[in-house]
């Protein structure tokens, strides 16, 4: 097997797992939508040498936007930006799992309800798979 192919290959097998990731992350939450923006704002990209080849998001889309330090933000534009703009990819292939919704990580640290801690695990578990594989965690916008 060619090496591009090799490459789309595990893509595609990147792309599969950080969907169902994400799609678990939905089942498990602890919190009740109103909004449905941070819902909206899971997602997943892969990056091959640091471009963006794949992402995905839930299905479910926020109808309209929440309004946050006076700025009306929407869950997938906010996700979007975060894979397409702020996110640093590194030499390699990534899979990166979000939640870009600047107040996610205070419903989850300060209230303590469920939004994405457990899907470090599931990210871990498969970094353990590849070999040298790196597995880091995003918080508070840093690496």
């Amino acid at each position: 097997m060619a090496k591009k192919d090799r490459i789309s290959e595990l893509v595609r097998l990147l792309s599969g797992e950080g969907q169902k990731i994400v799609d678990s992350q939905l089942q498990n939450k602890g919190y009740t939508h109103r909004s449905h923006n941070l819902h909206d704002s899971y997602g997943w990209g892969v990056y091959v040498n640091r471009k963006l080849v794949a992402s995905g998001f839930p299905a479910i889309q926020a109808t309209k936007g929440k309004k946050w330090y006076g700025e009306t933000i929407k869950g997938r534009e906010a996700i979007t930006d975060f894979l397409r703009n702020k996110y640093k990819p590194h030499d390699g292939i990534d899979l990166v799992v979000a939640v870009a919704m600047p107040y996610g990580e205070i419903v989850e640290d300060k209230y303590k309800y469920e939004v994405i801690a457990t899907a470090r695990d599931d990210v871990k578990r498969l970094a353990s798979k590849f070999k040298n594989a790196n597995f880091g965690i995003i918080s508070h916008g840093s690496y």
